[in-house]
């Protein structure tokens, strides 16, 4: 039986959901004294400066983010509006607000932490890029687009970027351009498997199955358990009429993944026609 591409999802062509979701460290600047510093500074004769609203809003933000590192994300959501409440310029808090909010599936929510990020700094390459990534999971390819590119321009090396640009791209059927993007971040990360396997998936789709297949095989070497890299690759060898060596990475695939019904079918499928061509000669 021929059969086509498995299809993969949106997010690193399948294998993975890259919602950035990553939160800003805790910063260096708050002043985090507490009330036994304050009495061991009066006992000492000495004044104690009065935090003002800006420093009070990064105390507030380091306990939040301490609070969300600890999973502890409903309470990190109010020390966060606490703090932009006390600082509305506190450009981090309402990303890592973000962050909060996108844990817990409240992407819309997320999605104004992160464009108010943007306003108060537009060079905040991860609020880009989080705003992307909620766009995209809404279907608003575009504009996801627009801003994958804008967090890319931002922090070129940056592989998370390059592939949601990729992914796109694949998307919108513009395969030799979404190649180039993948490529890219091969050359950021060499040991970046999924970058590899969505080139070959990528290729596939270009008919271009022999190119594949070095691709996909690059994708096993870096790391062997990723079982799409191996049903796909079978799948190349299909399309190509080697079923010796796509009956082999099927196999794979179902050991690395006995559930899958899918590679189970393949190995079935493609056994039946290896048989009957040993018996033909």
């Amino acid at each position: 039986m021929q059969r086509t591409l498995v299809q993969v999802g949106k997010n690193w062509a399948g294998l993975s959901d890259i919602s950035r979701c990553c939160f800003e460290e805790c910063s260096e600047n708050a002043n985090t004294l507490d009330d036994s510093d304050n009495d061991s500074l009066e006992n000492q004769n000495v004044t104690v400066p009065v935090p003002t609203a800006s420093s009070r809003s990064v105390a507030q933000y380091n306990r939040a983010t301490i609070l969300l590192g600890e999973g502890k994300i409903e309470e990190s959501i109010e020390s966060y509006k606490f703090a932009v409440e006390l600082d509305s310029s506190n450009y981090r808090a309402y990303y890592n607000l973000g962050t909060a909010f996108q844990e817990l599936g409240s992407l819309d929510e997320a999605a104004d932490c992160y464009i108010k990020a943007i306003e108060l700094n537009d060079t905040h390459w991860k609020s880009h890029y989080n705003l992307g990534y909620i766009h995209y999971k809404k279907g608003f390819i575009e504009e996801s687009l627009e801003l994958f590119q804008k967090a890319s321009l931002l922090e070129p090396h940056d592989v998370h970027s390059l592939m949601m640009i990729g992914n796109v791209l694949r998307e919108k059927g513009s395969f030799i351009e979404a190649t180039d993007i993948y490529r890219k971040a091969t050359y950021c990360d060499p040991n970046c498997a999924v970058a590899y396997f969505s080139i070959g998936c990528t290729l596939c789709e270009l008919g271009k199955y022999s190119e594949a297949i070095a691709e996909f095989e690059v994708a096993a070497s870096i790391d062997f358990s990723l079982v799409d890299v191996h049903f796909n690759l079978g799948v190349a060898y299909q399309n190509l009429q080697d079923f010796c060596n796509a009956l082999k990475c099927f196999e794979t695939a179902f050991e690395l993944d006995p559930s899958s019904e899918e590679s189970l079918h393949a190995v079935e499928q493609i056994r039946n026609i290896v048989l009957g061509q040993t018996r033909k000669k």
